[in-house]
């Protein structure tokens, strides 16, 4: 099992409305899959849908839509952004 830092998360543990930047493809099967898609490391993904009783997850890269089944998107590794916005 590899080491994932407190900001990473697997793509399947984004919840819908979160955002992220591509880290990793761990699988190697799955990296040329994806890869061959336009789906490249570093790209900022955005979760459209991830309901934990769907085999798949739902996102959105680059102006098109992904829907990668869960076993596949575990093995990708996300960068989670987030910040706060204080007002004056």
């Amino acid at each position: 099992m590899y080491y994932i830092g407190p900001q990473m998360k697997r793509l399947t543990q984004l919840k819908k409305g979160e955002f992220a930047f591509v880290v990793d493809l761990r699988d190697p099967i799955v990296c040329l899959e994806m890869l061959d898609n336009g789906f490249f490391p570093g790209e900022k993904v955005d979760v459209l849908e991830n309901m934990p009783d769907a085999n798949h997850i739902l996102v959105a890269m680059n102006n098109k839509h992904y829907r990668i089944i869960k076993n596949k998107a575990n093995s990708i590794i996300t960068n989670v952004v987030s910040y706060d916005i204080h007002l004056n």
